[in-house]
């Protein structure tokens, strides 16, 4: 599909404005703030749920932490292309209209750099991704659009007939939600968003030189959201087909629907040759927790815990412990310390047990309703629950890389790696449960291949000063919240005299 140009972005906010001057929309219907879909790290969950994190050594003492999982790393000079993604979302909002813009970059970095984008801007080489949209809005006007999508990535009306919905009220509350009919806005953002990145990853693959070894995506690998725990914890407690549960399921199959793409594009790119690496480059590790949750999988460490609350919070405690700021003095200027691998493990078969049930297909369900479309991008719901299923397993490994700055200042950033049960530290066993191996030979092996990428992201973060980000990332950082800037400023001034933004609004689109 050719790209999506500014012309047709235009061409969508000119004629949302004729559209809401001609029959302004009544006001919006949105939760409150404080329900808003968290898509950070899971604060309490048991390895018997959902989701979890797990150290791959058997610790009993922070000597056994210090000695495994604490690595020196200096920069080193990549020898790889490498490819920075990442996706930028801005939200507009009046008093009866909300308006989400997006752009995605991709950035090549091989001693020179090029970045392209979608949409076409005109300034940067252009991108094609196929139907990931350049906007999205609150409602629809009932007019043809051209790049932007009015309704959920899991369509809410649309799973309600798959199900055979029969419950006037229930029914009723589930065929009404919707982008600025009760959604959440951070998850309309948030899928969006995610959903671009991941077929941005997928043209990289398929059209940069076959050289490529190295794709850094801004932001985690997978997320693993409290939504999860929640849900699953919401599903086995309460009945079946109420509404709680009904709207919760339009929520875990979007964000599993995004899942289910980003690790089969994944596993394309890897499968292709184990020189193509994929990896994660978390930025905001502030409320990170993926670090205490594994240990609390573990005994004897309570005085770790204890004295954190977050995970930069025990990276801190454990730098001061081993004394390691005396071994980063100024003039150390490309020396770190990684921390990890922390293997976080997702359990799709039992997320797809619990929508099955809660959408009461578990129980001799009509094979229409597997065939019937529940998606935007098209995938019925039988397509989705086999592809978890298929899946069942999803992990990754995570390392906090301590870049040491001139002077006295340093960053954390988490890098993950996609993880296959298959392969090694996991396994699953013949009970189909998995399992990690804490054979402390497989773990260095496991870390001696891990710190190749790390020394070439510390040189990355580092060269020529101390960036947010390694360059790849940090160059389609900028240029992705630039583009979707410029999107955002597109409808703004062609909807300002019609609608009335909220100051906050103001404020986002003179920020960076």
């Amino acid at each position: 599909m050719p790209p999506i140009t500014i012309g047709e972005i235009i061409h969508d906010a000119r004629a949302v404005a004729r559209a809401v001057a001609k029959n302004p929309p009544e006001k919006l219907i949105a939760p409150d703030r404080g329900e808003e879909q968290q898509a950070d790290e899971v604060e309490e969950a048991a390895k018997t749920h959902v989701v979890y994190s797990e150290l791959p050594i058997d610790a009993t003492s922070t000597t056994d932490i210090y000695n495994n999982l604490l690595h020196a790393v200096r920069a080193e000079k990549p020898s790889h292309e490498y490819v920075g993604i990442d996706g930028s979302s801005r939200r507009l909002e009046a008093y009866n209209i909300f308006i989400g813009t997006y752009s995605t970059a991709v950035s090549i970095v091989d001693g020179a750099y090029l970045v392209g984008t979608h949409p076409d801007t005109g300034t940067y080489p252009a991108i094609s991704i196929g139907d990931a949209p350049a906007a999205s809005l609150s409602s629809d006007p009932g007019i043809t659009l051209k790049a932007t999508v009015t309704m959920p990535l899991i369509d809410p009306a649309a799973l309600a007939k798959a199900i055979n919905c029969s419950n006037p009220p229930i029914c009723n509350s589930l065929k009404t939600l919707g982008y600025g009919r009760g959604y959440n806005v951070s998850t309309m953002l948030d899928e969006n968003r995610v959903l671009s990145e991941t077929y941005a990853l997928r043209y990289a693959s398929n059209r940069i030189a076959s050289r490529l070894t190295r794709i850094a995506l801004d932001g985690p690998v997978y997320m693993t959201p409290g939504l999860l725990v929640r849900y699953y914890n919401m599903a086995r407690n309460l009945s079946y087909k109420s509404v709680a549960v009904l709207v919760e399921t339009v929520y875990v199959l979007s964000y599993l629907l995004n899942v289910y793409k980003r690790a089969e594009t994944i596993l394309s790119i890897t499968s292709k040759g184990r020189n193509r690496i994929v990896m994660g480059i978390v930025k905001r590790v502030n409320r990170s927790r993926l670090l205490l949750n594994a240990l609390r999988m573990s005994k004897n460490l309570e005085s770790l815990q204890s004295r954190a609350y977050t995970d930069p919070q025990l990276v801190e405690q454990i730098l001061r412990d081993k004394h390691l700021y005396m071994h980063m003095p100024p003039y150390a200027y490309g020396v770190g310390v990684a921390i990890g691998p922390i293997i976080s493990v997702i359990n799709l078969a039992v997320l797809e047990k619990a929508i099955a049930g809660s959408l009461g297909l578990d129980k001799n369900p009509a094979l229409a309703s597997f065939m019937q479309k529940v998606a935007r991008t098209g995938e019925n719901l039988g397509t989705i629950l086999q592809g978890l299923r298929s899946l069942h397993f999803l992990a990754k490994r995570s390392y906090y890389l301590v870049l040491k700055a001139h002077g006295t200042g340093y960053r954390i950033l988490r890098v993950e790696f996609p993880q296959s049960a298959a392969e090694e530290p996991l396994h699953v066993s013949s009970g189909g449960e998995i399992a990690i191996s804490k054979d402390t030979r497989i773990l260095r092996r496991i870390v001696d291949n891990d710190l190749v990428v790390l020394r070439e992201i510390l040189w990355l973060a580092t060269q020529p000063g101390l960036l947010e980000a390694p360059i790849p990332v940090a160059l389609a950082d900028r240029v992705a919240r630039s583009v979707s800037r410029t999107v955002a400023n597109i409808w703004y001034n062609y909807l300002k005299d019609v609608v009335s933004f909220t100051y906050d609004t103001l404020v986002q689109l003179r920020g960076g």
